[in-house]
C-alpha cells in the first residue's frame, strides 16, 4: 500500500465527515501525523480541488469535486444499466454495432457496446475513445453542450480527407443536428467506418450521451446510414424517457 496515497484519502475522509471545517492540528491529531505532513497534504489537495481553505476560520473543509464525481459515476452506471436493453434492441434491428457514448474533454468515451455478428465491424472497446469531433456520437453531443462545442471548434484537426475542420463547416454541421435530431459521421475519423448518433437526456433535459450505429463502408455507404435515422432516434428518446426525460427530443 503506498503510505502516501493511504493519508491523503484518510484525511479527505476525515474532512468529508466532519460537520464542521477542520484545522491542521485537528487532523494532525486524529491521524497521528505531524502538522508539516498535513500541511503539505492539505496543499496537495486544495490544489488538485478537493480541498477548500477558509482564511478567516484558518481551516479546510472537503470541496464539492467530490460529490461531482459521485454524480458522474452514478449517472454513468444508471445510463449503461438503462440503456443496456435498448442498444441490444437496436443492434438486433439494425444488424450493425452499437455504442453508448459519454463526452470527455474533447473526446468520446466508448461506455458500452454491443457488436454486430458480420467478420467485419469497427474495431472499438468500451473504454477506448474518438475525437469527438470526428464521430456521429460526439457531434450528437457536442450540438446540445456549448461549452465543450466551443472548445472543440477552436482545435479541430483533420484525420481524414472528410473530416471537418472548417469552423463555419462545423458549426452548420452541429445546426444540423440540432434540427434533425441526428447526427452523422461520413467517414471523419477512419475512412472506413461511417455512422449515425442521436443525443440521450437525463431527467432535467440535458444532453448526457449519445447512442450510435456504426457501419463499415464495405457493407454500407451514407444512402443506407440515413435510413436508420429514425429507429436510432427512437431508441435514444426510449433511453431518454427511462431516464426520466418526458420533454421533446
Amino acid at each position: 500500500m503506498d503510505k502516501t496515497v493511504a493519508k491523503a484519502l484518510n484525511l479527505l475522509e476525515n474532512l468529508v465527515k466532519s460537520p464542521e471545517p477542520l484545522g491542521v492540528t485537528d487532523l494532525a491529531q486524529r491521524l497521528d501525523l505531524t502538522k508539516s505532513n498535513v500541511h503539505r497534504t492539505l496543499d496537495t489537495l486544495r490544489q488538485l480541488g478537493y480541498v477548500e481553505y477558509l482564511p478567516e476560520q484558518r481551516k479546510y473543509r472537503a470541496s464539492f469535486k467530490l460529490w461531482q464525481l459521485g454524480t458522474w459515476i452514478s449517472e454513468n452506471l444508471d445510463i449503461k444499466q438503462v440503456a443496456s436493453p435498448h442498444l441490444q434492441a437496436l443492434a438486433e434491428a439494425t444488424g450493425e454495432t452499437v455504442h453508448l457514448c459519454l463526452l470527455s474533454g474533447d473526446s468520446v468515451v466508448y461506455i458500452d457496446k454491443v457488436d454486430c455478428k458480420h467478420h467485419v465491424r469497427p474495431a472499438t472497446r468500451i473504454g477506448g475513445s474518438a475525437p469527438a469531433h470526428c464521430v456521429s456520437t460526439g457531434k450528437a453531443i457536442l450540438a446540445f453542450r456549448e461549452a465543450a462545442a466551443k472548445a472543440v471548434i477552436g482545435k479541430l484537426e483533420k484525420h481524414t480527407p472528410q473530416t471537418i475542420v472548417s469552423k463555419a463547416a462545423f458549426e452548420a454541421e452541429l445546426a444540423a443536428i440540432r434540427e434533425k435530431g441526428i447526427a452523422y459521421n461520413r467517414g471523419e475519423w477512419h475512412v472506413e467506418t461511417i455512422g449515425a448518433a442521436a443525443p440521450i437526456r437525463n431527467a432535467e433535459g440535458v444532453v448526457m450521451a449519445a447512442v450510435g450505429v456504426s457501419i463499415p463502408t464495405s457493407r454500407a455507404k451514407m444512402p443506407d446510414v440515413k435510413k436508420l435515422a429514425p429507429t436510432i432516434r427512437a431508441t435514444a428518446y426510449a433511453i431518454s424517457a427511462a431516464l426520466g426525460f418526458h420533454g421533446k427530443q
